[in-house]
């Protein structure tokens, strides 16, 4: 829910909380969008995630619509730890020329629980389907 709300608060609450867990966050973003947003990704924390998608919310008209669609499942799953696959099609109606509105791709989520066995995001892996922008050209270009 935190994208169709576009609540930053919500998506920041799937990522770990340094407060409740020794693990850090980290995200491999596309071969392409690495590319494009060297120094971007070089340094990818949790405040660049938070950085991002708080300027994409910020920057898209609260009357627009914005989605995920996730179709995937766990391939791997543990008492502590989780791993989902899937694809995924993201749209934010931000309104910028030359950024795209809507995004696809792969992802892969390595899921851990922390010490109040809340679930969450450590690790992000974002592959590109065919030709089109990816999640990672979001990120990178909403970072910056």
């Amino acid at each position: 829910h935190a994208v169709s709300e576009k609540d930053a608060a919500n998506y920041l609450r799937c990522l770990p909380d340094t407060l409740n867990s020794s693990r850090t966050f980290s995200f491999a973003p596309s071969a392409a969008a690495a590319g494009r947003y060297v120094t971007t990704f070089l340094s990818w924390s949790l405040q660049s995630e938070k950085s991002y998608f708080s300027a994409l919310v910020a920057l898209t008209p609260s009357s627009s619509s914005s989605s995920l669609n996730l179709t995937g499942g766990f391939s791997v799953i543990t008492t502590d730890s989780a791993i989902y696959n899937g694809d995924y099609q993201l749209t934010f109606q931000h309104g910028l020329s030359g950024v795209p509105e809507t995004v696809r791709g792969n992802l892969q989520f390595v899921l851990v629980t922390d010490r109040t066995s809340l679930w969450s995001i450590v690790r992000w892996i974002d592959n590109p389907i065919g030709t089109d922008p990816s999640w990672s050209d979001l990120k990178g270009r909403f970072a910056n």
